[in-house]
């Protein structure tokens, strides 16, 4: 007796598809809350605090894919608090750590405030930008970025 299948031999079922299609959404889902661009256009501004120094505020206005990277050196130990207030939800920030690749913060998951130990040695990137919707949508933003470098 031949009994026809709806799936051929060695093709997968739309049940064996179904992981493939959630990792695709999560992709598509995903670029839509990267930030806007990539590091290499951002504006570059070299932070010099000292621990004790207190907290230094900088004001900023960032519109559509702009992203301004603030360089703090850190001796491994100390202590980086950041905050950031501004005007559009689409604002945030991540940090850097020298030596590796992805952000060791990312503010569009965790908020626009932090207290990172530094793991080692070197300058931390402090990264404001929009989110790619907001970019895209060619919002702008105003914000205040506060540093402190508290000692370990």
């Amino acid at each position: 007796m031949n009994r026809r299948t709806d799936n051929p031999p060695n093709l997968p079922s739309d049940g064996d598809r179904q992981p493939a299609r959630r990792r695709f959404l999560a992709a598509v889902l995903a670029g839509a809350i990267l930030p806007a661009v990539a590091a290499e256009s951002d504006e570059t501004v070299r932070v010099a605090l000292q621990p004790g120094d207190g907290a230094r505020a900088f004001n900023g206005f960032i519109t559509e894919y702009e992203a301004v990277a603030y360089l703090v050196p850190l001796r491994q130990g100390e202590s980086l608090q950041v905050v950031l207030a501004t005007n559009n939800a689409a604002n945030c920030f991540d940090i850097h750590a020298p030596g590796i690749d992805k952000p060791v913060y990312v503010g569009s998951e965790s908020g626009n405030q932090h207290q990172l130990v530094a793991a080692r040695s070197g300058d931390y990137i402090v990264r404001v930008f929009l989110l790619r919707f907001a970019a895209r949508d060619g919002q702008s933003a105003d914000y205040t970025l506060e540093l402190e470098v508290v000692a370990a």
